[in-house]
């Protein structure tokens, strides 16, 4: 799980659409309710996201160092997200790309120039899954090459409530619970197709995460996750603020949503 969040430097997302009852939202419609801003509260430090919208596009999030990110869709889906430095230089840029309507890739450019990125393919299945496997191109050889990260997400009702991942010498699997209230940014078109964003993609809150670390070479330990979380909800049952749990049930931060 922490390989998806740290490859793509994000922290926010929707519903999957591997689950075929899932819509995204009309580009064209009504402006829907969606958080203008998110502050995340960690146990020492603190993180603040304002966002800007076109509609129910979301085009630019800017934070309180002075980074922002920006997003570039064609139609409705979101085919490019930059991330930039407060001097405005590019930290990294992620292209996306679809088939029937679905995520087929994501390319993340890591090099000073266009030959080396990481991409990952995703294939969807009939079954409500969508297994993925990473690839590696550097700047000298410039042959997509297979890694040691690939894995299997498994949906149902627009949520995702498992994911079993394989990276070098690690198996972790997770299960996940929800809430039955709305998702932040479940109004924001094109957001619940970008499967990098693991739970963050579901229609619901998660309130539960579980699982387990499994070392597949030596020893072959074990370790356990658990991490919860409760939520206050504004009267359209969209979450104002959440609070985060750790195994122990100590505050392990949280965070507040500005509509």
């Amino acid at each position: 799980m922490k390989k998806i969040i740290l490859l793509f430097c994000i922290a926010i997302s929707l519903v999957s659409c591997s689950n075929d009852d899932n819509s995204s939202p009309d580009e064209n419609s009504i402006p829907a309710q969606k958080p203008s801003r998110i502050v995340t509260l960690g146990l020492s430090s603190l993180g603040v996201s304002n966002i800007e919208y076109e509609n129910n596009k979301i085009l630019r999030e800017n934070y309180m160092n002075g980074a922002f990110t920006e997003y570039t869709y064609t139609g409705n889906f979101v085919t490019k997200l930059q991330k930039f430095n407060s001097d405005k230089s590019i930290q990294f840029t992620i292209e996306y790309s679809y088939t029937n309507g679905k995520l087929a890739s994501s390319v993340n450019w890591t090099g000073k120039d266009d030959t080396e990125y990481y991409k990952i393919k995703y294939v969807h299945n009939n079954d409500n899954t969508v297994t993925f496997q990473e690839f590696y191109r550097n700047s000298i050889k410039r042959v997509e090459e297979k890694t040691a990260f690939s894995g299997t997400l498994i949906y149902k009702s627009g949520n995702l409530v498992k994911s079993e991942v394989k990276n070098f010498d690690t198996f972790s699997v997770y299960n996940y619970e929800y809430d039955t209230k709305n998702s932040p940014l479940k109004n924001v078109v094109g957001y619940n197709l970008l499967l990098d964003r693991e739970h963050d993609l579901s229609v619901n809150n998660v309130i539960k995460i579980a699982g387990t670390v499994t070392k597949t070479t030596g020893n072959k330990e074990t370790s356990d996750y658990l991490i919860t979380y409760t939520y206050d909800y504004d009267e359209n049952d969209f979450p104002i603020e959440r609070k985060n749990f750790d195994g122990t049930g100590a505050s392990a931060g949280g965070a507040i949503f500005n509509y």
